[in-house]
């Protein structure tokens, strides 16, 4: 039984406007049997408020005078009727009834949207105000103290919606289609070297080499490219799934060196789909173009937004995920931007606009300091 209404529940939501219009066959085509006798105009109120609350007006209305015109062609059509007048005034006053009723209800469901919206803003608003004035701790990423305006940034993480099946003709164009990828991706990652080498932070190398040596293995290409044509997956399929393989194989590893490397391998695997997906007319990154003095508030940051970031505009930056390896966290030390990580929630209780002073070096943030505060912080 339970299993029945789940099933019909489904096909409801997904046809609508056909389950009402065959309600409403249904209950005409009864109406019409039972004949003048018995009567049941209370069922004309079910399609009609059903397609109102729907968000289906102009179908409720049509409903409505649909059945208060059946109503008066009825009454042609039953033997024996000689009451036409009165028909027809039940049918005015019908029409009037299910139009107030489809009016209520369709205008009941938008305001019911509008106050969840209100709430929404109202426990949004109230989350912000608890926490202005207030100092979180997270971890210290990157030394220094800052003070800006938040932007909150969420980044997109590549999704696997176009793991499709090619044409055995497609498979040289995937295959330099992942050559491509992998020679773009490497020359982002040793420009990004390079900028660290300027800077002297000779430590962020290292890691950095580890990622440059991993992407620029040939084993990775060969694989994809064998997946590519053995399988006939795409560039992307080929590319997710031996990154997904590789990343099992390091978080398996019985050394713990080897197993932190696990989420190294799905970075990469992300900027390699980044650089596949990326058309010659793509819109730029959102963290490409910035205001002065704004601190990046990020529930993580993942290396491709690290090679695009606008870092002569970046006054701090606030994660709660990015750890003190990640890409972003050597360039914020080899630009001398401070960073905190371990923000719990700081998407959802900071908002943009707001006015942040990040201390690097203790490891907290502040929202919406004083001078008195902003001034015994940086003393």
């Amino acid at each position: 039984m339970i299993h029945a209404i789940k099933n019909f529940n489904k096909v409801f939501r997904k046809y609508p406007v056909a389950f009402g219009v065959i309600l409403s066959s249904v209950i005409l085509f009864a109406d019409f049997l039972t004949g003048p006798v018995i009567r049941i105009p209370l069922l004309d109120i079910i399609p009609v408020t059903l397609m109102a609350w729907l968000g289906h007006s102009a179908l409720a209305y049509a409903v409505a005078f649909l059945f208060s015109f059946a109503r008066i062609l009825f009454a042609y059509l039953w033997p024996g009727s000689d009451v036409l007048h009165v028909e027809i005034v039940n049918a005015l006053l019908e029409v009037c009834a299910l139009s107030l009723y489809a009016l209520i209800f369709s205008k009941a469901r938008t305001m019911l949207k509008v106050i969840a919206l209100q709430r929404e803003d109202i426990r949004h608003f109230h989350d912000f105000t608890e926490t202005f004035g207030a100092t979180m701790q997270g971890r210290a990423v990157s030394p220094g103290i800052a003070e800006g305006t938040a932007m909150i940034y969420k980044p997109l993480v590549p999704a696997g919606s176009d793991d499709v099946r090619i044409k055995r003709k497609d498979v040289e164009a995937e295959e330099l289609r992942i050559d491509r990828a992998i020679s773009a991706a490497l020359a982002e990652l040793k420009h990004f070297r390079k900028q660290l080498e300027t800077c002297g932070s000779h430590k962020d190398m290292a890691f950095l080499d580890v990622r440059i040596a991993m992407l620029g293995d040939a084993s990775l290409a060969r694989e994809c490219r064998g997946i590519v044509s053995t399988q006939l997956r795409s560039a992307e399929g080929a590319v997710q799934s031996e990154i997904s393989r590789m990343e099992l194989a390091f978080q398996k590893h019985e050394k713990a060196f080897m197993r932190a490397r696990a989420s190294d391998i799905r970075e990469l695997g992300l900027l390699l789909l980044k650089n596949l997906r990326a058309p010659e007319n793509s819109h730029p990154h959102a963290l490409s173009s910035l205001q002065p003095k704004t601190i990046i508030v990020a529930d993580d940051l993942f290396l491709y937004d690290a090679l695009r970031m606008d870092l002569a505009n970046v006054a701090a930056i606030v994660t709660e995920k990015t750890g003190p390896a990640s890409h972003v966290a050597m360039l914020a030390r080899a630009r001398g931007i401070p960073a905190v990580c371990d923000i719990f929630g700081a998407t959802n209780r900071f908002q943009t606009g707001v006015t942040l002073l990040v201390d690097g070096n203790e490891g907290s943030v502040m929202v919406g300091p004083t001078g008195m505060q902003a001034e015994r912080v940086t003393l």
